[in-house]
């Protein structure tokens, strides 16, 4: 049974009982899908930054700039979301358990499992972030590796060669963002890298968790060249939880996005949520791509440690199957029975109230044992401490292959989890023995869950808590004929943390891993750090050129340390694999009648292929596709679109899908917009409620063709009643100047008002978007009660009234020559490496009793989210409070970072300027910061205070510390002239005397 949740609904009513012994009653974790019905919610956000990234090759010709120890401190606490229950599961009576499906592989000769071709080092702790753990994944495409861990990324050729000699800081992908920019001025890692092979682009993430709420940051190269330029998104959070372990899949019609969810204080867990986000938009580079989002806790509040589907292969799903989005279910947790729990999330992103959320039956797997003692410290390993087994959830990434057709599909899911297999309760890391769990299932339509097809416990040796080996940490994937490939770690108390893989081949099942298992690579060290942490996951996956090579990631140690990691990269292949029959799908677009070829059409294919035309016309990359015949389609905003239902494609040959687009005009609203006409007494060349005008509305097509006679209608609304006649702009020319045309109509609502005009636009046959320009009503009065630029004094005084004090090893504001906004002068204060605060404040200021706002120019380069500023305000003398409280937003030029509560700052905690605001760390850039003054403030006497705060050791790099200059206070108020209603003297001339 399954239940369907929409935005406003639970299409699915009634509730079953609980199997008796399970714990199972509704809001516990035993409770079945019919019982989790509680949540309906759909949220859709758009991004609310985007920009374009430069190639990263052009901005790497300086140094990459190291972080230190500190900065990179392990953001993501990964907290366990799923713990046994005792008395249920495999510990219930005896606590005795044999997994039933344990070494399968063991006894199937001849268990030629083959060594890598190749392995070769990958990034190190050292030079990533001395941090824990690294979070290693990465992902292969036609001509690169592309690793990412915390925090940075690194780009191979498939010889094993880092491109660019370097490294490269993770948010340098989103360099493209506007200065301030939490995802461009952060680094938080739990990062993401995946090659989407139905468009041969790469995608990046990572998250941003000092902010409340936090950003999910999502880079989508603008080619195959993930060293070429790249789209960048910053997306805000829904609410105000953290969203720990976020994992992404390639779907075609979105990237898949799971999390687990808890409280800001992690003190509490509060349920699993999944994330859609528009593909299509963000490969095409739009600014207003959005996001799906369901919180799946009310429905399911066992839900946690879920992964989304990721597609491999050249065969795409059959239409209408969903991503499915999945997590092993267990008795030991409380659920009915040992099991895959699928969801499936179905977004909606231009209607988003009608996006589904249905949580379909559990599937079934052989009984296995999800005990694990509590803590991280649980795997041993020779030499050093023990590690952590993260087995409460199932680990990256959930691997889809069609290894059918599309029309006769053959769709395979396969997955891994760690488990217990030592047969008893386990307490500690003596009694506690990891196996793989790993399993296939399969169906063969879009619509049904399917059923297992395979499955084993993949575990090495002998069985014993004490001395046996432990295998965990695993990523699976299989190539185009079905074959497994298997990646995990494995130590023991006599071994280190070996990188190890093990293979399935063959159409048969229940065989295990039928190939056995290899050495990877071996460690050379162990890791001696208490806080056992190991991952948090690998990577496992397939070469696209041959769909054969399997390229696996991992981390291992090359020397005993307690935190210097080493992972590695490399790859195999089953020798009875060959590729699949491929052809090639290649474009020719012209514009129709000049030939000229088209840059920047986007081409498709059913199935979610998606390519971009270069200056050439042609595709960046040829779509690879299996042989078949194919309908493709070109469009470009402007020209319009081409379909070609019948390109025949074959093994080994290219096709090419030759069209023309023809242009289209796109109709915006230009400028000036003037009032030829009005009524108010005096004129003040503005609408005012009341009044009859006329207004002169341009318009300018940006199209790529002439309208053919284009008329405009003004709409009644709120603000504007009796509008008048339309009018006519023809033949409005594409590239060239705005067209004005007068529109009379009357306007409506009090002074201040803003109100709209709404023009409805048809050419001939075709209507066209609607254009909007937005009014005022009255004209906008300034009255500036504080205009300071510094630079009426000499450096390094402030000017009169101004003080600045400090505490603790804070270092005074002074005035200065060497950074303005507007020279000669600006205020500054450094960043130092010790606690402290430096506060800059203001003379007393009498606020009018309409409020003020005040805007000012902020330039900060401060240790990122250790040290930082905030303004303060003191009200009749009163206490000082952050110029926030109470829910006063800024306007522009927001706080961009929270400060750690560690190492002792002052403001720790608190929301302030922190990291770069922008340009480099020589030279930052100033930004625009601009808020209201708290409505408590209207009418009183206040003071105003920049306070810098530091922390007890390190600074930025470059010229370090904020500067203030530009400050103003304004207050702005609407006049409005009154409406002539007298039409004795309308004519212009006097009545004749008497």
């Amino acid at each position: 049974m399954s239940i369907l949740v929409t935005a406003t609904a639970v299409l699915a009513t009634g509730a079953l009982a609980s199997p008796a012994g399970t714990g199972g009653n509704p809001g516990t974790p035993g409770a079945t899908p019919e019982q989790a019905m509680a949540n309906a919610s759909i949220i859709s956000s758009r991004a609310v930054a985007f920009g374009i990234t430069p190639s990263i090759r052009s901005q790497m010709a300086g140094v990459i700039v190291q972080r230190s120890l500190k900065e990179s401190e392990e953001k993501n606490e990964n907290e366990r979301v799923k713990f046994p229950i005792p008395g249920l599961g495999a510990d219930a009576g005896s606590g005795l358990f044999t997994d039933p499906l344990l070494n399968l592989g063991l006894a199937n000769a001849p268990l030629t499992m083959p060594t890598p071709s190749l392995t070769f080092l990958g990034q190190t702790g050292a030079e990533a972030c001395n941090c824990l753990p690294p979070d290693t994944n990465g992902d292969v495409g036609p001509n690169h590796y592309v690793q990412s861990v915390n925090v940075r990324v690194s780009v191979y050729d498939k010889t094993g060669t880092r491109l660019l000699g370097s490294n490269l800081q993770s948010n340098t992908f989103f360099n493209g963002l506007p200065a301030g920019n939490s995802c461009r001025n952060s680094d938080d890692g739990d990062p993401i890298v995946l090659y989407d092979s139905l468009a041969d682009r790469w995608m990046i993430s990572q998250f941003e968790v000092d902010d409340v709420p936090g950003h999910q940051c999502i880079a989508i190269s603008q080619s195959p060249d993930p060293l070429g330029a790249w789209y960048a998104y910053d997306f805000v959070m829904p609410n105000s939880n953290f969203f720990d372990y976020p994992h992404y899949g390639v779907w075609p019609d979105g990237y898949y996005l799971t999390v687990n969810q808890f409280n800001e204080a992690l003190t509490a867990f509060t349920g699993g949520g999944i994330f859609a986000f528009d593909r299509v938009k963000m490969l095409a580079g739009d600014a207003t791509a959005s996001y799906i989002y369901h919180d799946v806790f009310a429905d399911d509040p066992n839900a946690g440690g879920m992964l989304p589907t990721d597609f491999d292969g050249l065969v795409p799903p059959p239409a209408g199957l969903r991503n499915r989005i999945m997590e092993f279910r267990a008795d030991e947790f409380g659920d009915p029975l040992d099991a895959i729990r699928t969801y499936e999330l179905v977004p909606n992103f231009s209607v988003p109230a009608s996006s589904t959320f249905t949580i379909r039956a559990d599937t079934a797997l052989a009984a296995f044992d999800a005990r694990s003692p509590s803590g991280r410290n649980v795997i041993e390993q020779s030499g050093g401490t023990a590690l952590d087994a993260i087995a409460d959830r199932v680990m990256f990434r959930v691997g889809y292959r069609n290894l059918g057709t599309v029309a006769a599909p053959q769709n395979s899911w396969v997955n891994n989890f760690t488990v217990n297999v030592s047969g008893v309760t386990p307490t500690t890391a003596a009694t506690y023995q990891t196996g793989i769990r790993w399993f296939e299932l399969r169906s063969t339509d879009s619509t049904s869950l399917g059923s297992v097809r395979d499955q084993g416990t993949h575990s090495s040796g002998a069985i014993s808590g004490a001395t046996g080996l432990n295998n965990w940490m695993g990523s699976i994937a299989q190539d185009n004929q079905g074959n497994i490939g298997l990646g995990f770690s494995q130590s023991g108390s006599t071994q280190r943390a070996n990188i190890m893989i093990a293979g399935r081949t063959g159409s048969g099942t229940g065989a295990g891993m039928n190939e056995g298992e290899a050495v990877f690579f071996a460690a050379a060290g162990s890791q001696s750090s208490g806080s056992g942490r190991w991952g948090d996951y690998s990577s496992m996956s397939i070469d696209p050129v041959d769909e054969c090579t399997f390229w696996y990631t991992q981390e291992y140690y090359a020397a005993s340390s307690s935190g210097g990691w080493s992972t590695r990269i490399g790859k195999f292949a089953f020798p009875s694999c060959t590729p699949p029959q491929r052809g090639m799908l290649a474009a020719d677009i012209t514009a129709c009648g000049s030939g000229v070829p088209i840059q920047g059409a986007d081409v498709t294919v059913a199935g979610g292929f998606f390519r971009t035309t270069n200056a050439a016309g042609h595709l960046q990359s040829n779509i690879g596709l299996v042989p078949g015949t194919y309908s493709a389609t070109v469009s470009k905003i402007g020209l319009g679109s081409v379909t070609n239902n019948a390109l025949v494609v074959s093994n080994g040959g290219t096709t090419t899908f030759t069209a023309c687009l023809v242009g289209q005009p796109i109709v915006n609203a230009g400028t000036p917009l003037v009032i030829s006409a009005e009524n108010a007494v005096p004129p003040n060349n503005a609408a005012d409620p009341g009044e009859t005008l006329t207004v002169q509305l341009p318009l300018v097509n940006t199209g790529l063709a002439d309208t053919a006679n284009l008329v405009a209608t003004l709409q009644a609304n709120g603000g504007v009643t009796n509008p008048g006649a339309a009018q006519n702009y023809g033949a409005l020319v594409a590239g060239g100047s705005s067209v004005s045309m007068p529109f009379a109509f009357t306007a409506a609502g009090t002074c201040g008002d803003s109100i709209t005009l709404n023009l409805a636009l048809q050419d001939g046959a075709s209507s066209l978007p609607s254009v909007s320009f937005p009014m005022r009503l009255g004209v906008l009065n300034i009255t500036t009660l504080l205009d300071q630029n510094f630079d009426a004094v000499a450096v390094p005084a402030l000017p009169s009234g101004w003080t600045s004090s400090i505490s603790g090893g804070g270092v005074a504001w002074v005035s200065t020559t060497n950074i303005p906004n507007s020279a000669p002068n600006a205020v500054f204060a450094p960043d130092v490496a010790s606690v402290g605060d430096s506060f800059l404040v203001t003379p007393t200021l009498n606020v009018p009793t309409g409020g003020g706002t005040l805007t000012f120019r902020n330039r900060y380069n401060m240790e990122s989210t250790f040290d930082g500023m905030v303004l303060e305000i003191s009200i009749n003398g009163g206490a000082w409070a952050d110029i926030t409280a109470g829910g006063n937003n800024f306007i522009s030029g927001d706080y961009n970072a929270t400060i750690s509560t560690s190492y002792s700052n002052p403001v720790g905690g608190r929301r302030a300027w922190s990291g770069l605001s922008g340009g480099t760390t020589a030279a930052p850039a100033y930004i625009t910061s601009t808020i209201n003054l708290p409505a408590a403030a209207a009418g009183q006497a206040i003071q105003l205070r920049w306070r810098a705060a530091s922390d007890s050791s390190v600074i930025a790099s470059g010229l370090a510390g904020v500067a203030i200059d530009n400050v103003v206070i304004d207050q702005g108020s609407y006049v409005c002239s009154t409406v002539d209603t007298d039409t004795i003297f309308k004519d212009g001339f006097d009545p004749a005397p008497l």
